[in-house]
Order: structure tokens, then sequence, then C-alpha cells
């Protein structure tokens, strides 16, 4: 009897520390602190059936919170590769040898320029509604790990700063032709012809 009971003590020790270790890695990989991690512990009692009941509940409370985290990096991961393309893009589109390349590069080029900026939006539209999911499911906003600023802020301070040469990535062009066409029809001399 006495090996039974050691025996079943010894799989819930094994179980507990299993947990334990689980929660551990999903709070470093969340980018909690040491410190925040130790708040967290400092309500579960070692050992016991409510420690371990404890640690179950945060394990799910936790891994939604991580994979909707791991969605947003890969989100933020995409656009700032999509905006280092661009800036690439503005560099290379300056250079008038590019006009000396092939055919073919020159028409991916005119693609590339034709569904940079749509894309972009399109990414920074999809970041917010995840931003915003996050918000709403888990009571706070998203904030990167190296960061103590929401992620949402952050976003919204690069949008507003952002500079895109529309001369390159052809927002506004039907803007930008009216204009012309108004500023051709004002310098148009018009005759009157009067009615005799």
């Amino acid at each position: 009897r006495t090996r039974l009971i050691n025996f079943q003590q010894e799989k819930f020790k094994e179980l507990y520390d299993n947990q334990q270790q689980e929660l551990f890695k999903l709070m470093t990989a969340l980018g909690w602190s040491e410190q925040k991690q130790l708040v967290l512990l400092s309500n579960c009692v070692p050992y016991t059936a409510d420690g371990l009941q404890f640690l179950s509940i945060q394990l799910a409370a936790l891994q939604p919170k991580l994979d909707l985290s791991l969605t947003l990096i890969a989100s933020i991961s995409a656009r700032h590769a999509l905006i280092d393309k661009m800036r690439e893009f503005e560099k290379s589109a300056s250079d008038p040898a590019r006009l000396f390349r092939s055919s073919f590069q020159l028409l991916q080029e005119e693609k590339f320029r034709k569904t940079a900026l749509p894309s972009l939006l399109n990414l920074e539209g999809q970041l917010r509604a995840q931003l915003s999911e996050y918000s709403a499911k888990f009571n706070e906003e998203f904030v990167l790990a190296d960061s103590t600023a929401s992620y949402s802020s952050v976003l919204e301070e690069e949008i507003t700063n952002r500079f895109v040469s529309s001369g390159i990535f052809g927002f506004d062009q039907s803007k930008q032709r009216k204009d012309r066409q108004q500023q051709q029809q004002q310098q148009t001399p018009r005759y009157l012809v009067e009615s005799s």
C-alpha cells in the first residue's frame, strides 16, 4: 500500500512539474518578465490539487493569448517586410540605369508599384482588426516584448508619420490627373463668341 501511495505521489509530482514547465514556457513565449512570472506563480500552492488546478487554468487562459500574439507578430513582421521592400523599391526607382534592364524586370517593378500600397493598406487593416480582437478578448492592449507602448499606438503613429512617394506608388493618381487637367484648362485661352 505504501508503494502505491508513493507511486501516486511521484506521478502527481511529475504531472505538477510538467504543468509548471509548460506554464513557464508559455509565459516566456509571451515575453513576460521573470518578476511577472513569479507574481503569477505566487498565487499557486505547490504540489497540491488546488495548485495543479491553478496551473491548468492558467495554461488554458494563456494558450489562446499566445496563439493570437503569434498571429499578431507574424502580421507585424509581414508589414515591416513590405515597408522595407517599398523603401528599397523607392531607392531603385530613382536609378535611371534600371530602364536598361530586361523588360520582364520592368514589368515586375510596375506590378509591384501598383500593388505595394494597396497591399500595405490591406495588411494594416488586418493588423488593426487583430489588435482590436486581442484587446476585446484579453482586456489589455498588445505590447511587444521590447516595448512599453501599446502596438496600436505605435502603428497609428507610424501611419501618421509615414511618407510614401505618390509619384512612385501611384496613390491619388486620379486626383493628380484631375488637378493637371484643371490647370491645363485654366491655361488654355478662352474666346468669347458673341452672337450678332
